[in-house]
C-alpha cells in the first residue's frame, strides 16, 4: 500500500518564492533552485546522457541511483533501445553495443534544454539521430520534468520487440526499503510488470529523509502504442516500452516521436493528484 506524509513547510517555501535556473555546460545541464542541484543531465563524449542525481524541492535526498551493482548499465534517468538494426544501445559495454554521441547541450528558453545524440552501430557507421528535449517546472508541489523525445533514421532500420526499452527510471532500490508501484489501472507492484496504463508512480524511502519520496511517469496518448505496456523489474525500475508490443520499422528519414513527462514529489500526493496532473498533461 502507498504510504504518504505531509507536504513540508520548506517545500512550500520554495515553490512560493523560488524559480527554477538552469546552468548549461559542455558536459552537463543542471537545474536549480536558490543554489540547490535539483537534478543534472550529464552529455560526456562517447556516453549516452542521462540525469543523475534529481533531488526533491528541499535538496533532502537524492532520488536517483547511477550504476547500482544489480543493474551497472542504468544511470537515473535515461533512454535506450535493444536490438537496432543488430546493435545494441541499451548495455554499455559488449561486443554488439552501439556507440552514443552526444553533442553539447543547447539551451532553448530559461527552463527548456535540448540534447542531440548520434547512435553508431557497433561496425561504425550511423543508423539515428536522437533528440531529447526537456523542460522543467514546479507546479502543484511537485518538480515537473517534460520530455519530447524523438529518434530519426538514417538508413533503414528496424528496432527489435523487446520487454524494456525506451526512456527509463532506477530510483535506489534495496530489499529492506518500503517501496510500492501503482499504475493508472489500479494494479501495484508487480502486477504493473508487462501491463499497459496511462502512468505509472513509484515511491520509496531515500536515505536523508524522515518521509517518502517518489516519481511518476506519464504516457501521452499521441505516443504510438498508447498507452504503453510498462517494464517494471525486481528492482523497481519503471519504463514504458515503445517496443514491447512490437518491433518498430522506420525507415530511412523518417522520424517517430514520443512525449512524457515525469513527475517528482515528496509527501502527501494522492492518486486523485496523479489523475488530475495526468488530464492537464494528455490534454482530456
Amino acid at each position: 500500500m502507498l504510504r504518504y506524509t505531509q507536504f513540508s513547510l520548506r517545500n512550500l517555501y520554495f515553490m512560493l518564492t523560488q524559480t527554477v535556473q538552469l546552468d548549461v555546460q559542455r558536459e552537463y545541464v543542471r537545474a536549480l533552485i536558490d543554489n540547490i542541484i535539483l537534478l543534472e543531465q550529464r552529455c560526456d563524449a562517447g556516453r549516452r546522457p542521462f540525469i543523475h542525481p534529481i533531488r526533491p524541492l528541499d535538496g533532502l535526498g537524492i532520488l536517483t541511483e547511477d550504476s547500482p551493482d544489480h543493474h551497472p548499465w542504468q544511470h537515473g534517468l535515461y533512454t535506450g533501445l535493444h536490438g537496432v538494426n543488430g546493435s545494441d544501445f541499451w548495455f554499455d559495454q559488449g561486443d554488439e553495443v552501439g556507440r552514443i554521441e552526444p553533442q553539447p547541450p543547447q539551451l532553448i528558453n530559461e527552463h527548456t534544454w535540448r540534447v542531440e545524440s548520434l547512435w553508431r552501430h557497433h561496425h561504425g557507421h550511423g543508423l539515428l539521430n536522437e533528440q531529447q528535449t526537456w523542460s522543467v517546472a514546479v507546479q502543484n508541489e511537485m518538480i515537473i520534468l517534460n520530455l519530447d523525445w524523438s529518434v530519426t533514421a538514417l538508413v533503414d532500420l528496424e528496432i527489435a520487440q523487446c520487454a524494456y526499452g525506451g526512456l527509463f527510471l532506477r530510483m535506489p532500490f534495496t530489499k529492506e526499503k518500503h517501496v510500492a508501484v501503482i499504475n493508472s489501472r489500479g494494479q501495484k507492484d508487480g502486477d504493473c510488470e508487462q501491463s499497459q496504463a496511462e502512468w505509472v508512480v513509484l515511491e520509496m524511502d531515500i536515505d536523508d529523509r524522515d518521509d517518502v519520496a517518489g516519481m511518476a511517469i506519464f504516457d501521452h496518448p499521441a505516443n504510438k502504442y498508447f498507452p504503453s505496456y510498462w517494464r517494471v523489474d525486481g528492482q523497481r525500475g519503471i519504463n514504458p516500452g515503445p517496443c514491447i508490443q512490437g518491433p518498430l520499422a522506420l525507415t530511412k528519414d523518417q522520424q517517430q516521436q514520443y512525449r512524457y513527462q515525469v513527475c517528482i514529489f515528496t509527501g502527501s500526493i494522492q492518486k486523485e493528484a496523479l489523475e488530475q496532473a495526468y488530464k492537464t498533461f494528455a490534454g482530456v
